[in-house]
């Protein structure tokens, strides 16, 4: 009895602790770590670790992008190509065949539209800009070529020439719609006597219709044409830059 007194009170008064018999439980110190703070309070069993960058998945080449974008750098090649050079030759004049007797209106037509177009086209920019179309358009065949024998500077040969066609389409159309603004006075009666003979056809004699209304569509047509061609270069050039593409160009054969 005087033994185990005699323990207790020696475990409990230099331990700080509480003892029974020859078993002394001490208080649990922080423990130093050079964690900080927050790791020292958390229990043992959830330590601190730091997370890893995740390491980015290298892309698949997709043999479908690339056809695609081969398909569609070929077609715009060659419609670039073809109507250059009907820019560079002088315009032919088309024939109509009409028949007094069944169709006079629209012979009267054709031949007022074909005076327009004549008009449009008869401007010194014509050639010079038919030339730098076969250039630029030349540009994007060679590109899909390049893509389709893996060169590795194919991406960025075709993204050049995507930049080139988009400077050409935009150059074009502000020289045309320029080109007709100037001659407004000389287009705009045949544009109204065809819009009018349609709205005819249609039996809207109600509808009035403007020199201003007939020449704002054509300038609004105008741009939203040149808008179009932006948006389909620019998507090609895009969709070859992509990594996907980069991955085929690049991969081992």
């Amino acid at each position: 009895g005087h033994g185990s007194g005699h323990g207790h009170g020696s475990g409990s008064g230099s331990g700080g602790g509480l003892g029974v018999g020859r078993w002394v439980f001490r208080r649990a110190e922080p423990r130093a770590t050079a964690r900080g703070s927050v790791a020292a309070m958390l229990p043992p069993c959830f330590p601190l670790r730091a997370r890893e960058p995740a390491v980015p998945k290298p892309a698949e080449p997709s043999l479908r992008a690339v056809f695609m974008v081969s398909m569609v750098l070929s077609l715009l090649g060659l419609f670039g190509v073809s109507s250059g050079l009907q820019m560079i030759s002088p315009p032919q004049p088309t024939t109509v065949s009409t028949k007094p007797s069944t169709a006079p209106d629209r012979a009267a037509d054709a031949e007022a539209l074909e005076k327009v177009q004549a008009a449009i086209l008869d401007t010194p920019y014509l050639r010079p800009l038919g030339a730098l179309n076969i250039v630029v358009s030349s540009m994007l065949l060679i590109g899909s070529f390049m893509l389709t024998l893996r060169r590795t500077s194919a991406s960025w040969w075709i993204t050049q020439a995507v930049l080139a066609n988009i400077v050409w389409i935009a150059l074009w159309t502000g020289v045309m719609m320029l080109h007709m603004y100037h001659i407004r006075d000389k287009i705009a009666p045949a544009l109204e006597d065809n819009v009018r003979a349609q709205l005819q056809q249609l039996d809207e004699k109600q509808v009035s219709v403007s020199r201003a209304m007939i020449l704002g569509s054509v300038f609004v047509g105008a741009s939203i044409a040149g808008l179009l061609k932006i948006a389909v270069h620019g998507w090609a050039g895009y969709r070859a830059s992509r990594p996907d593409v980069r991955a085929f160009l690049t991969q081992e054969r």
